[in-house]
């Protein structure tokens, strides 16, 4: 989940807006459904308070990703926001404050700033003790104490939207999954003939999830034979291929009888290319 709006946002400080700003996080919380428009809403809002130039949300890995998924508004950066949070000073203030689990400020904030270069603040977003992600403000100013204590304050409704939002995500999920059972069991239960009941399978799961590409291989001596695919654009591989036990993905989840989940399956140690190119 990555994405930017330009523009430079300004504001009145105050008491008064902390509390605003507060309570409309509070009723985002109680309102919460998509999670793109959750983290944008709360960005906008606590960039406008802030006078912020930039204000980022990393998402701690979930569904077996290995990096932090970012959602940005404000001034644009060249490259991708992954590789920006990877370089000098974000670096170094963000895994202080997943480290202090505090609100943590580098580059003379509380000071002017004669580098030139951004003040930079970071406050993780955690909910009973879990770490969520983390907020990460860029100004070209330092913060002021209202500012401060509006990040701090508002670390607490913000996760708890957050949260919200992934539990409504989840709770699809497990809807989508229940409607997708039933539908395999409707098929199990009127189809006799197996490479059908495989064929109408693979389809139905597929249309449900909107996938790419969905298969199903069988077990055959010490080979797993490629029986039915459902697929949005031409196979690469006939029906009846063989993966044999212990290579590539599928011989390797079928020699362990473990299931697995890979973000980039060309990087997995035993990624075998079906077929040349």
């Amino acid at each position: 989940m990555t994405s930017q709006d330009g523009g430079y946002f300004q504001s009145d400080n105050g008491v008064g807006e902390l509390s605003t700003t507060l309570f409309e996080l509070g009723l985002l919380a109680s309102e919460t459904s998509e999670i793109d428009e959750v983290l944008r809403s709360i960005l906008h809002k606590i960039a406008q308070t802030t006078r912020a130039t930039r204000a980022s949300i990393g998402l701690s890995p979930q569904n077996g990703e290995n990096v932090m998924s970012w959602t940005s508004v404000g001034v644009e950066i060249q490259g991708s926001l992954e590789e920006h949070f990877r370089e000098e000073p974000y670096v170094n203030v963000l895994e202080e404050a997943l480290e202090t689990r505090t609100l943590c400020c580098i580059d003379g904030l509380g000071e002017t700033n004669h580098s030139g270069e951004p003040h930079v603040a970071a406050i993780p977003l955690k909910v009973a003790g879990e770490i969520l992600g983390i907020l990460i403000l860029e100004k070209t100013s330092s913060l002021d104490r209202t500012e401060r204590a509006l990040i701090r304050a508002s670390s607490t409704p913000i996760s708890l939207t957050i949260r919200n939002a992934q539990l409504f995500n989840e709770q699809r999920r497990r809807t989508e999954h229940l409607t997708m059972l039933n539908r395999v069991s409707r098929i199990i239960t009127s189809t006799v003939e197996i490479d059908e009941l495989l064929e109408r399978t693979v389809h139905s799961i597929r249309d449900q999830w909107d996938y790419e590409m969905v298969a199903i291989g069988l077990v055959e001596g010490d080979e797993v034979v490629l029986k039915a695919a459902a697929s949005k654009t031409d196979m690469a591989i006939p029906l009846g291929y063989t993966f044999p036990f212990g290579e590539g993905v599928t011989g390797e989840v079928v020699a362990t009888g473990e299931s697995l989940l890979i973000s980039d399956i060309e990087v997995h140690e035993n990624y075998r290319a079906a077929v040349e190119n």
